[in-house]
């Protein structure tokens, strides 16, 4: 079993800001989806920011895949 998920990743600062939880902002751009699309996802607050812990994300990608990829 993983461990619980800690820190925060920026993807404009990713040298610096490496972690398991995701910002909304990011979320929205590596999907390349509407903001939403995540509505009544589970997320949390860090810092007064919106974050996904990204293995949420991984989970609702794949629910959600509608081309098979990774099936």
């Amino acid at each position: 079993m993983l461990g619980n998920a800690t820190g925060v990743l920026d993807l404009s600062n990713s040298d610096q800001c490496v972690g398991s939880f995701i910002s909304k902002k990011d979320v929205l751009l590596i999907l390349d989806l509407p903001e939403e699309v995540l509505a009544g996802l589970a997320n949390g607050t860090i810092d007064g920011v919106t974050v996904y812990d990204e293995r949420t994300i991984h989970h609702f990608w794949y629910e959600r895949n509608t081309q098979g990829f990774g099936k």
